[in-house]
């Protein structure tokens, strides 16, 4: 096997696989030189990946070099959710996939999942990153992020979405300032689209503090606040409303109980003065 993948470095996937084919398919070597041969050929992508690439009883590190081969070839072949799941299995490895020499490796294919399009495998893809190791730092950070947040859009979950951002903030400007104006602008329309006009308020005033007024003029700046500033005037209404309700339903019992007064003072006079006419 290890021939093989010598000449696969010098550039000879013909002798890579014969080198391959004589490792046979017995034992843990023979497993992988398989899944490695698979790969060269394609012709076990159908029908039989699932057992070629099982990682089963696998010792370390070759089970985790199986994960993270299933996880490039389930997303070859757009098996999109059946890539993060053998991603995050290579993340939660006793050996650790996604650290040193493939950390790159996961991030990209990582990336590749969370920018297609549509829900396939958009949930799987976010927990992946979740549990991926570093992952505020080092090779494509910034960029794993908006991508995560925007997937976790995508699927119906703007407050989670903002949350991610929030929580990412004090990263991207220590990594790259000129980024910070759009990335908390884009926090807080996520928070306004989840209905949490609180935490959008708050990212609000933390960039007033790091932005400045003359940073915050764009037009969706403009939209942004404006929004803030109508949900406050629409809270102002609404109290008012309530005060007013309160204040007329006060002055309408303080009427009924004057007018129930009224008619029981007549009521007693008119008793009083038939009694005192009685013979």
């Amino acid at each position: 096997m290890r021939l093989g993948d010598l000449a696969l470095m010098n550039q000879d996937p013909g002798t890579a696989a014969g080198w391959y084919h004589a490792a046979s398919r017995l034992g843990a070597f023979g497993r992988m030189a398989a899944a490695k041969l698979c790969e060269l050929s394609g012709t076990c992508l159908a029908n039989l990946r699932q057992s070629v690439f099982d990682s089963k009883l696998l010792p370390e590190p070759l089970r985790t070099e199986m994960l993270l081969r299933a996880a490039r070839v389930a997303a070859y072949v757009d098996d999109l959710p059946q890539a993060m799941v053998a991603l995050r299995g290579a993340i939660e490895a006793a050996h650790g996939g996604c650290e040193g020499s493939t950390q790159l490796y996961c991030r990209q294919l990582l990336l590749k999942v969370l920018e297609q399009p549509g829900k396939d495998g958009g949930v799987e893809a976010l927990e992946t990153y979740l549990a991926l190791p570093g992952r505020t730092d080092g090779p494509l950070a910034l960029v794993l992020i908006r991508a995560a947040v925007e997937k976790a859009a995508e699927l119906g979950a703007p407050i989670f979405a903002g949350n991610l951002m929030a929580s990412s903030a004090q990263t991207v400007e220590a990594s790259n300032k000129d980024l910070l104006g759009d990335f908390l602008l884009r926090t807080m329309e996520l928070y306004l689209a989840g209905g949490d006009r609180t935490r959008a308020r708050v990212v609000g005033e933390y960039a007033e503090t790091r932005l400045g007024p003359a940073k915050m003029a764009s037009i969706r700046w403009k939209a942004v606040l404006g929004e803030l500033q109508r949900s406050d005037d629409d809270v102002a209404t609404v109290r008012a409303q309530l005060v007013s309700g309160e204040v007329t339903r006060d002055i309408t019992l303080a009427y009924t109980a004057l007018a129930r007064a009224a008619i029981s003072r007549v009521s007693a006079e008119a008793a009083r003065d038939e009694f005192s006419e009685a013979p």
